[in-house]
């Protein structure tokens, strides 16, 4: 690919039902200075077989992201391959993306579960050595999608989907410095000062509101889990820790409970690790 061409590839769902219209969407990406014409391919490929094919073009304009939205109708199940062809003056470029299609009759049932943890960043005079769990807030690293963070891009998201419930993991350690942040602002070792009334601290507030919100009106379903983010599974069966975890548990789910405002019946284990030992705590 031309290193001043980019092109991103995405679908309207990665799972459809036969007989669906799939949305495809292709975001060229112009870092140059002048205009290029992109000359363009989609080919619909279900099981090594093609089955249908685009072709058109579009001029990618200096310094913008301009988007080329197509459409085709899938009418067998299967595992369908999306592949993009592109020519950027003379620059091939090529990319992919994947869409399960399932038998029109057939329920979905899936459980999202999504997981958001930042270890405790601060020192114990209450600095911060690294400001992950509020850049990840709010900066535009997610730039050219969302002009933020993945954390605020969740609770956004959950706002435009309002009849969609999923299971959210927000560590307690997270929102022990989002807290902290809201009501003291935070300063990181080097000297950077972010204090409350800062845009920064603004967007984790603004998040973690939305957040809380959420889970009140049932949308959420908040998962808890121990306060250092500790390999669970691996105290009980190799120390028989039980109590330790007993009471680092205990910690984060109060702090759960008094952030959010709820009592977390779910609770997320360290790294997916598992063991039957934490049956018993």
């Amino acid at each position: 690919m031309a290193t001043l061409m980019r092109a991103l590839l995405d679908v309207d769902s990665p799972v459809h039902r036969v007989g669906d219209e799939v949305g495809v969407k292709v975001r060229l990406i112009n870092d140059s200075q002048s205009s290029i014409k992109v000359n363009l391919t989609l080919d619909y490929l279900l099981d090594n077989r093609h089955m249908a094919s685009w072709s058109g073009s579009a001029m990618a304009l200096p310094g913008e992201a301009t988007v080329v939205e197509e459409s085709f109708k899938v009418d067998e199940p299967g595992l369908w391959v999306i592949r993009l062809n592109g020519d950027a003056g003379g620059s091939r470029f090529t990319e992919s993306i994947k869409v399960r299609v399932i038998e029109a009759q057939r329920p979905v049932k899936l459980a999202l579960v999504y997981h958001m943890h930042q270890p405790p960043w601060y020192m114990s005079n209450g600095k911060y050595y690294a400001d992950w769990a509020f850049r990840y807030v709010y900066a535009p690293v997610m730039r050219p999608f969302f002009n933020g963070g993945p954390y605020l891009f969740h609770a956004y998201l959950h706002e435009k989907y309002k009849d969609i419930k999923v299971n959210m993991h927000l560590s307690p350690s997270l929102l022990k410095q989002w807290v902290d942040a809201v009501e003291r602002g935070f300063t990181l070792v080097n000297g950077e000062v972010h204090p409350r009334g800062s845009d920064e601290v603004g967007l984790v507030a603004k998040a973690l509101d939305m957040y809380r919100v959420q889970v009140g009106r049932g949308q959420l379903e908040a998962l808890t889990s121990v306060y250092a983010h500790t390999i669970l599974g691996y105290l009980t069966s190799r120390y028989e820790m039980i109590d330790i975890v007993d009471e680092e548990l205990g910690a984060g789910m109060e702090v759960t409970r008094s952030v959010l405002g709820v009592n977390p019946v779910g609770a997320w284990t360290p790294e997916m690790a598992w063991s039957m030992d934490l049956l018993d705590t």
